[in-house]
């Protein structure tokens, strides 16, 4: 009878695992199915009608790990390790598609355009970085960084109120946020509770993040320096220092020519640059100035005071104009004159971009 219930035992115990691995294998299968489809839907029809299908389809964003964090996963799972790559193949994709959206923002205008332009940027940015992964935080902070200037534009445009201009602002990522956002993307990639809970404004807590990212560096340095090894800590060294320092081997002395792009460094490991010092841009901010500009005044004055001329070394001519008007606010506002004419000027030239896009545009003009 013992052998009887053992033989049992051991047969449902055999029927058990097999079902398990059925039904694993059913789910990695559905699960690659699914990052196809959403990569072939991105690649043939672009961000806005990827959208829309996502919407429909009840499509998540999935968690985009860096190239670094597939290579460490251990080899006996290749079929969890071609799911990662299936989701970065598609955050790719998605990059490509978000250079081509460059063009549009600045090639087409109207302040329809422009209102569809900024919701498309940060409908899709309000999308993707749900997963605080690596990808994602390129992806949404990529296109929050162009999405600054077609809002740019609408604020420029008098004729539309700022009432309608005020909620996409709302919808940018706030510094705090992005910092936090950032800290569990290095705790992700590091498979370890590196950064601990940040507090504070958006300085201390980029702060906090340089330095647990020097600290760490450091003992990967002190590391390699008991063993005799010289020269950078990069990658290189990544294959032979203790793995729980590979995390701050950066790939910063293999990019070379590389353009600074999300697109052309996709595959680079450069988690300083991204998680440490951030991604984001200065745009924003110059354009919120712009916006609190045309708030108090009501209007972008061009009436050139009878001081300047064409030879002043101090202020452009749009800053001279916009200087005297602006008296009333300074003492409260600053001197946010010389943002708004700053931003006015590049509009005016077409040329209110970061330096991510005009290295995007200038490839495309080139080709």
């Amino acid at each position: 009878m013992p052998q009887t219930m053992n033989a049992r035992s051991l047969l449902i115990a055999c029927v058990i695992s097999f079902l398990a691995n059925a039904h694993s294998s059913a789910a990695q299968a559905a699960e690659l199915s699914l990052l196809a489809a959403m990569t072939q839907t991105v690649e043939q029809r672009g961000i806005s009608e990827f959208l829309v299908v996502a919407r429909e389809s009840g499509w998540e964003p999935p968690a985009i790990r860096s190239a670094f964090w597939v290579s460490e996963m251990p080899k006996d799972k290749p079929e969890a390790i071609k799911i990662e790559e299936a989701k970065r193949a598609f955050g790719k994709a998605v990059s490509k598609k978000i250079d081509a959206v460059c063009m549009d923002v600045f090639t087409k205008g109207g302040a329809a355009e422009r209102k569809h332009q900024a919701d498309l940027l940060l409908s899709f940015a309000e999308w993707v970085k749900a997963p605080h992964s690596y990808g994602n935080l390129l992806l949404f902070t990529r296109a929050e960084n162009l999405a600054a200037t077609p809002v740019a534009y609408l604020v420029a445009d008098v004729q539309v109120p700022l009432a309608d201009i005020e909620p996409f602002f709302k919808r940018f990522t706030s510094a705090e946020t992005h910092a936090d956002i950032r800290g569990d993307v290095l705790n992700e990639e590091a498979r370890r509770k590196l950064v601990p809970k940040l507090a504070g404004n958006a300085e201390q807590r980029e702060d906090a993040l340089a330095k647990v990212w020097s600290e760490g560096y450091r003992k990967a340095r002190q590391w390699c320096e008991k063993r005799g090894i010289k020269g950078e800590i990069g990658a290189s060294i990544r294959p032979e220092i203790d793995p729980e320092l590979r995390v701050f081997c950066d790939d910063d002395g293999i990019l070379g020519g590389i353009p600074r792009t999300t697109t052309a460094r996709w595959d680079f490991k450069i988690l300083n640059s991204v998680c440490v010092f951030g991604t984001g841009t200065n745009t924003l901010h110059q354009v919120q100035r712009f916006a609190l500009f045309r708030e108090k005044l009501g209007y972008f004055p061009d009436q050139v005071p009878s001081w300047w001329n064409e030879r002043d070394k101090v202020f452009s001519r749009t800053a001279a104009a916009f200087e005297g008007p602006w008296q009333p606010f300074k003492k409260e506002f600053g001197n946010a004159y010389s943002s708004a004419a700053s931003v006015m000027e590049l509009l005016r030239a077409n040329r209110l971009y970061d330096e991510e896009t005009k290295l995007v545009l200038g490839n495309a003009y080139k080709d």
